[in-house]
C-alpha cells in the first residue's frame, strides 16, 4: 500500500518536499487509512476534523476519536464545530452543500492562518465511480464525467490509487480502528443511493463494474484533454472582444460532433446558464438571447455575442454651441465649428451645415418608430431598417445614438447625417462632430 501511494504521489506530482499539508480526517475508514499511511511518509502534515453536529453524540464521539488518533500518531490536531442545519437554512442550500461550504471555507482559513498550502482528502476510486454515476444521472458535461481528479487547485486526492476493498484490507490487516458513520447506511442522499442501491443491482460482478466505470473515467479524462486543446484553438481563432462585450464566431459547430461540449467550455465562465437553451441558440433566429443575472448571450449572424446584462440607458444629453466634447458611456464626441474652406472631410466624421442647426442639440438612444432622411435619399427611412441594412448586431443597435434638433433627427452618430442638414453651396460654416467610440 505504501509503495503504491508513493508512486501515485510522484506520478501525479501531488506533493513537494516543502509542502505543509492539512489532512481532512473524518474518522471513517478512508481518512483513517490515509492518516496511518501518511504517518509512515516523510511529509509535514496536520490533521483537521470537522464536527457538523448532525448526529448528536455520535458526531462528538467521532471528534474525540480523531483527536485520540492524532495524539497516537503524534500529529498536530485542528478541530472545528459547525451549526450545519442553521447554515443550511439561512443560505437556502442542502445539508450536503452546507457541510461542503463550511468544511472548505475552514480549510482555506487554516491554510492562510498557518501557512499550510495543500488540503489532502481521502477520496478513493469508488468515490470517483460514484461521482461519475451521479454526474451521468444529471446529464453533466464531459468535464463533469471525469470523476474525481487527483489535483484540484490546492486540494489533492492521493488515495485515488486505492479502491474500497484495498482500504478495508489495509485496516483489517493492521487492526486499525475507525468510526462508522450511520448516515452512510441511509439512501436518502443521492451518493448513498448510488452506493447502496444502484451498484448492487447491476447485472455484473462488482469487480467488473468497477473496471468498466474506471475505464470510462480514464477515457473521459483523456477525451477532455483533447477537448480542452480543441477549445483553445477555436477560442484563439473565433473568440474576441468587441465594444461592450465578446463575439464567438460559430462556423465550426457543423464540423465537430462535440460542438456542445466545446461551446460549454468556451462560455462556462459567463455562466451559469440553462445550457440547453444556449445550445438551442445555434439554430435560433437572429436576436434571440439567453441570460442570467450578469450576462446575456445573443444569437447573431454566424456568431454569438456576449455582453453584460446591463440596463439600457434612456438618458438624453444636451449639446450647446460652445460644447467642445462629450465623454459618456460609449460616446466620445468632439465638436468644432469651422469655416467651410478650412474643412478636411474624413470618413466617419459628421459634417453639418451650421446655419441649419438650432441649439441646444440633443443626443439620445434611438427608439422604435424613429425616422430620418438618410443622406443621399429622397424619402424617409426608419432608423431600425437603416440599422438592419448595416447588418448591425443587437449590441451594435443598442449602442446606437442619435443627434437631434427638437424632434428631428440630425444624424445617426458615426454613420449617416440627415439629408436636410447637409452642406451645400450656400454653406459658410460647418459643424464638425468627430466620433471616437471607446
Amino acid at each position: 500500500m505504501l509503495k503504491k501511494l508513493k508512486d501515485f504521489i510522484i506520478g501525479f506530482d501531488l506533493i513537494n518536499p516543502k509542502d505543509k499539508l492539512v489532512l481532512a480526517v473524518s474518522g471513517g475508514k478512508d481518512s483513517v487509512a490515509m492518516a496511518h499511511l501518511f504517518s509512515s511518509l516523510e511529509y509535514d502534515f496536520v490533521i483537521a476534523h470537522c464536527n457538523f453536529m448532525m448526529r448528536g453524540e455520535e458526531s462528538d464521539e467521532d471528534a474525540s476519536f480523531v483527536k485520540e488518533l492524532s495524539e497516537k500518531l503524534n500529529i498536530p490536531f485542528f478541530y472545528k464545530k459547525f451549526n450545519t442545519k442553521k447554515y443550511s437554512k439561512e443560505n437556502k442550500v442542502s445539508i450536503q452543500m452546507a457541510a461542503r461550504d463550511l468544511r472548505y471555507s475552514w480549510f482555506d482559513q487554516l491554510l492562510k492562518e498557518n501557512k499550510f498550502n495543500k488540503i489532502v482528502t481521502a477520496h478513493h476510486k469508488d468515490d470517483s465511480i460514484e461521482t461519475l454515476l451521479l454526474k451521468k444521472a444529471r446529464k453533466s458535461s464531459l468535464e463533469g464525467l471525469r470523476g474525481i481528479l487527483p489535483i484540484n487547485g490546492d486540494k489533492i486526492r492521493p488515495m485515488l490509487c486505492f479502491n474500497f476493498d484495498e482500504i478495508i484490507e489495509y485496516l483489517s490487516k493492521n487492526s486499525f480502528e475507525y468510526r462508522e458513520d450511520s448516515s452512510n447506511m441511509s439512501s436518502d442522499y443521492q451518493r448513498n443511493y448510488i452506493r447502496n442501491v444502484i451498484l448492487p443491482k447491476l447485472e455484473k460482478d462488482e469487480s467488473q463494474i468497477r473496471e468498466i466505470l474506471l475505464d470510462e473515467i480514464k477515457t473521459n479524462q483523456e477525451n477532455f484533454v483533447v477537448l480542452k486543446d480543441l477549445s483553445y484553438l477555436i477560442k484563439k481563432r473565433y473568440f474576441y472582444s468587441i465594444p461592450n462585450g465578446f463575439r464567438l464566431e460559430i462556423p465550426w459547430v457543423d464540423v465537430f460532433h462535440e460542438y456542445q461540449e466545446i461551446l460549454y467550455e468556451l462560455l462556462k465562465n459567463f455562466g451559469p446558464f440553462n445550457w440547453k437553451d444556449v445550445f438551442n441558440l445555434l439554430s435560433s433566429e437572429n436576436g434571440r438571447f439567453v441570460n442570467n443575472h450578469e450576462f446575456r448571450i445573443i444569437k447573431e449572424r454566424k456568431c454569438l455575442e456576449i455582453s453584460n446584462n446591463k440596463k439600457l440607458t434612456s438618458k438624453t444629453f444636451l449639446v450647446n454651441v460652445n460644447e467642445t466634447e462629450l465623454l459618456n458611456l460609449s460616446l466620445n464626441l468632439k465638436f468644432e465649428k469651422l469655416h467651410v474652406d478650412d474643412c478636411t472631410f474624413e470618413d466617419s466624421v459628421l459634417f453639418l451645415d451650421y446655419s441649419k442647426l438650432t441649439f441646444p442639440l440633443k443626443i439620445r438612444k434611438w427608439k422604435k418608430g424613429d425616422k430620418f432622411q438618410p443622406f443621399g435619399m429622397n424619402g424617409t427611412k426608419k432608423v431600425s431598417d437603416f440599422l438592419i441594412d448595416l447588418k448591425f448586431s443587437t449590441l451594435q443597435k443598442e449602442d446606437t445614438w442619435l443627434l437631434c434638433q427638437e424632434e428631428n433627427i440630425v444624424a445617426v452618430i458615426g454613420h449617416r447625417i440627415d439629408e436636410r442638414y447637409k452642406i451645400d453651396k450656400m454653406t459658410k460654416f460647418v459643424y464638425k462632430i468627430n466620433n471616437n467610440q471607446s
